[in-house]
């Protein structure tokens, strides 16, 4: 099992990715990138222990921001929190018009 770290983003907030995966194309499928992307830009290494989880820190200041602090997180958690400030972005966008 790998263990990898790489930078990516979700609804364009900026994150360090930390997860286990088997291979390369699985690792691409869970963050949604490129093998070569993954290759470029990621960084792999072999884990005697393996986790199931997907870890995140917040790597720009809009995901500082929408996340309340600079801590490592699930990933689950970060969805959820920025998914409700878009969501509430879109009701305010709707409503102008």
């Amino acid at each position: 099992m790998k263990e990898y770290i790489m930078n990516a983003s979700y609804r364009g907030r900026y994150f360090d990715f930390r997860f286990c995966a088997k291979t390369h194309k699985i690792a691409s499928n869970i963050i949604g990138c490129s093998i070569s992307y993954l290759t470029k830009y990621g960084f792999c290494n072999k884990i005697d222990e393996p986790y199931l989880d997907i870890f995140v820190k917040p790597y720009c200041h809009q995901a500082r921001k929408d996340i309340g602090h600079n801590n490592e997180i699930l990933f689950e958690d970060a969805k959820k929190k920025i998914d409700k400030i878009a969501e509430k972005w879109n009701k305010k966008q709707k409503n102008k018009h």
